[in-house]
């Protein structure tokens, strides 16, 4: 059995004026879409994990990504523990409609995926970090990442990389 792993964002704006005399149209689209094969070098992945956890208010929940911390996966029908080596994609999404989501590397051995402090997922938002043909490693001195939120806050999160 092989499989693929594929992200695809995709943004869209429209604008229509009426200029007396005639009619103009805009419609600005960016996208991006990236698909990796099968294994463990550039442009591949060999697993892929889905988290949906439903946060306490003030209470930071920690997931380490090289001893498979609280991530579990199902890959190819089977369950178990993670322990990534690189990571390609991340993509977090905020459910709450009112509750803001930080994202931030652990104080110890801290996961620094392109950013070196705190992403701030707003409500019913998403964050997508892609680093698609060698992935952002994960070592032992670089594997936390903490979550933390102002309310209660139920959140989805999918992980796309290279396992160790």
């Amino acid at each position: 059995m092989s499989q693929q792993a594929s992200i695809s964002v995709a943004m869209q704006a429209s604008q229509t004026e009426d200029l007396e005399a005639s009619v103009r149209s805009m419609s600005p689209r960016m996208t991006f879409s990236k698909a990796w094969s099968e294994g463990t070098g550039d442009d591949q992945a060999d697993v892929h994990v889905t988290v949906a956890e439903a946060l306490v208010a003030a209470t930071p929940e920690e997931w380490d990504l090289r001893s498979g911390g609280g991530l579990d996966h199902d890959m190819d029908g089977l369950e178990g523990v993670v322990v990534f080596a690189k990571v390609k994609a991340l993509m977090l999404k905020n459910l709450s409609a009112t509750g803001y989501l930080t994202l931030a590397p652990t104080a110890a051995s801290g996961w620094v995926a392109l950013f070196t402090g705190t992403v701030i997922v707003p409500p019913l938002g998403a964050v997508v970090i892609v680093a698609p043909v060698g992935g952002v490693v994960v070592d032992t001195t670089h594997r936390g990442i903490k979550l933390t939120t102002d309310v209660n806050c139920d959140i989805e999160m999918f992980i796309i990389g290279v396992e160790a």
